[in-house]
C-alpha cells in the first residue's frame, strides 16, 4: 500500500487512541468519586479498551469486528 494512503488510516488510528485513552481516564475521574479507586479505574480501562476494539475496526478499518480479531486485540494486553 502506498505510504501516502496509509496517512488517512493512521490519522484515524491516533484519534481513536487518544478518544480511549479520554475515555479511561473520564470514566476513572467520575468513578473514583463513588467506588473504591482500583475498581474504578479497572471498569475505565475494561470499557476504553472495548470501545477502543470496536472504533478501530469499525473507524480506523472500515470492517466489522469478529471474535476472532476480539481474541487477537485482546492478546496484547
Amino acid at each position: 500500500m502506498n505510504k501516502l494512503k496509509q496517512i488517512p488510516e493512521f490519522l484515524r488510528f491516533v484519534m481513536v487512541g487518544l478518544f480511549a485513552t479520554g475515555l479511561h481516564y473520564g470514566i476513572y475521574f467520575v468513578l473514583q468519586k463513588f467506588i473504591q479507586v482500583n475498581v474504578a479505574y479497572t471498569l475505565g480501562y475494561v470499557l476504553s479498551f472495548v470501545a477502543n476494539f470496536y472504533l478501530t475496526a469499525y473507524f480506523t478499518f472500515g470492517q466489522p469486528p469478529s471474535w476472532k480479531k476480539a481474541f487477537g486485540f485482546g492478546g496484547h494486553i
